[in-house]
C-alpha cells in the first residue's frame, strides 16, 4: 500500500475512534447531569426528613415531661392509697378479721358450688369437700 492510502486509512480510523469517544463522553455527561439532579432531589428530601425528625424529637421531649409529671402524680396517689389502707386497717381492726373469715367462707361455698356444677354436668361427684 502506498503511504497516502495508509495515512488516509489511519486518519479515517482515528476520526472514527474519536467520534465514538465523543459520543460516549456526551452520553456520560447526560448521565452525570441526570445523577446530579437525582442527588439534589435526594438532598432536599433528606433535609425535609431532618426537619420532621427534629419536630418529632421536640414532641418526644414534651411527652417525656408529661410522663414524668404523670409518674409523680401516680407516686403521690400510691402514697395516698397506702395511707387510706392503713387508716382503714386501723379502723377495722377485729372487723377486718371478720371480713377475712366471711371471705374464706364464701370461697369455700364457691368451691362447693363448682363441684356441684361439675357433678350435675356428669363429670364428677356431688360430695362436699
Amino acid at each position: 500500500m502506498s503511504d497516502i492510502v495508509q495515512t488516509t486509512l489511519i486518519g479515517l480510523l482515528g476520526t472514527g475512534l474519536l467520534a465514538i469517544v465523543i459520543h460516549y463522553l456526551r452520553d456520560l455527561s447526560t448521565r452525570i447531569s441526570s445523577l446530579e439532579s437525582t442527588v439534589k432531589t435526594m438532598g432536599t428530601d433528606v433535609a425535609a426528613m431532618g426537619a420532621d425528625m427534629a419536630a418529632m424529637g421536640a414532641n418526644l421531649a414534651s411527652l417525656g415531661t408529661d410522663v414524668t409529671k404523670l409518674g409523680a402524680d401516680v407516686k403521690t396517689m400510691g402514697a395516698d392509697i397506702k395511707t387510706m389502707g392503713a387508716d382503714i386497717a386501723s379502723k377495722l381492726g377485729a372487723q377486718g378479721q371478720r371480713i377475712d373469715r366471711v371471705y374464706d367462707i364464701l370461697l369455700l361455698h364457691g368451691e362447693r358450688l363448682v363441684q356441684v356444677e361439675v357433678a350435675v354436668k356428669g363429670q364428677g361427684s356431688a360430695r362436699p369437700a
